[in-house]
């Protein structure tokens, strides 16, 4: 049994520490299957159709807004994909890499992980991709793969922005303009991160992905999504921790006097 003061103070403020980290751990979607499944226990196959499957765990849902309503359209769907390829309908051309669909450039391999979530690329252009939250948020972010420039000219780029409930646009962020492999800076077959912080008094309700280079249909790989947690954890965490500390200070050398 632990009846010292100081051992208890430490031990909460390790308890608190750890539940953090497991907390920020537990925001962050890799879309990685667990033993072959996802959160909702459907099994993962390469093109399967995403929706809600990580709605309960994450309040998250997927969809498309083709009339930018900021509503998931019925029925519409995004889509899991495997770096192996498994089904043919790839996410991206990895110009770079040594595989020539979905793969990430060497040294980037671990964090693209074998599955993203990616769009269809069958129609004319790129619907725009919502992400919808059951409830509201103040950080969040997330990658996007592989924005190329083609040598015809025409380039990739992504608008991500935020929204609260009453569809108010909160920010905005315009990912870079897409280069050619060749040049350099290009994301071929690399990320780029977004993240959002709107600080307090203001909620993210929404997220959309919108393509908005000259290339009027753009494949998309999504991965590594932070659903509510950015970074470092925030200030009032550390001055917790901060107080519980002095606590311990003080109990030890009232004990110790």
């Amino acid at each position: 049994m632990i009846k010292s003061p100081l051992k208890l103070a430490t031990l909460f403020t390790l308890v608190t520490i750890i539940g953090h980290a497991n907390a920020a751990q537990d925001d962050l979607i890799t879309f990685e299957p667990v033993d072959g499944y996802l959160p909702d226990g459907s099994l993962a196959v390469d093109n399967a159709a995403i929706t809600t499957q990580y709605r309960a765990q994450y309040g998250v849902s997927f969809g498309l807004d083709t009339d930018n309503n900021l509503e998931i359209d019925r029925g519409s769907t995004l889509r899991l994909e495997d770096t192996s390829n498994t089904n043919g309908n790839w996410g991206y051309v990895s110009t770079l890499a040594e595989e020539e669909y979905n793969n990430a450039e060497s040294g980037y391999e671990s964090q693209l992980g074998d599955w993203f979530l990616t769009n269809d690329i069958d129609g004319e252009v790129s619907d725009t991709i919502l992400i919808q939250y059951d409830n509201p948020v103040t950080q969040a972010s997330g990658e996007i793969w592989d924005i190329d420039g083609r040598t015809n000219g025409n380039s990739e780029q992504w608008q991500v922005s935020a929204y609260d409930q009453s569809g108010t646009l909160l920010e905005n962020i315009e990912s870079p303009i897409g280069v050619h492999n060749s040049v350099e800076g290009s994301l071929d077959s690399k990320p780029w991160l977004w993240s959002f912080d709107v600080g307090s008094g203001q909620q993210i309700t929404k997220i959309t992905m919108q393509a908005i280079g000259n290339v009027s249909n753009s494949p998309v790989a999504f991965n590594n999504f932070a659903t509510a947690s950015v970074g470092a954890p925030e200030p009032q965490f550390w001055a917790m921790l901060t107080c519980f500390g002095l606590i311990s200070l003080f109990v030890h050398r009232r004990r110790t006097a």
